[in-house]
């Protein structure tokens, strides 16, 4: 079982001489803590999504699609700058 996510915190910082740091394991939790958190908020929106009627409020559902792109794209881009720190979940879903 693998350890929950925790958020990057000033209390983790290495200090250095001249440099301040943070171990390797912390950032992984905190970015994998942010990407939990990006998915569940995409599922419980596309819940939300569902269960509205398009006739009687079809901006409300393209709002709601569109949160939910804004959220793959923020997604996508931790993905890119942080590759070495990122565990792929085979359930996620784009």
């Amino acid at each position: 079982m693998t350890a929950k996510p925790e958020p990057l915190t000033k209390e983790k910082i290495i200090a250095e001489k001249y440099e301040n740091f943070f171990r390797e394991q912390d950032v992984k939790s905190a970015v994998q803590g942010l990407l939990q958190e990006i998915e569940k908020e995409k599922h419980e929106i596309g819940k939300e999504w569902a269960n509205l009627p398009y006739r009687r409020n079809p901006l409300q559902k393209e709002y709601l699609r569109g949160y939910v792109d804004g959220l793959v794209r923020a997604s996508i881009k931790i993905k890119k700058w942080f590759p070495d720190v990122v565990v792929e979940d085979e359930n996620e879903t784009i």
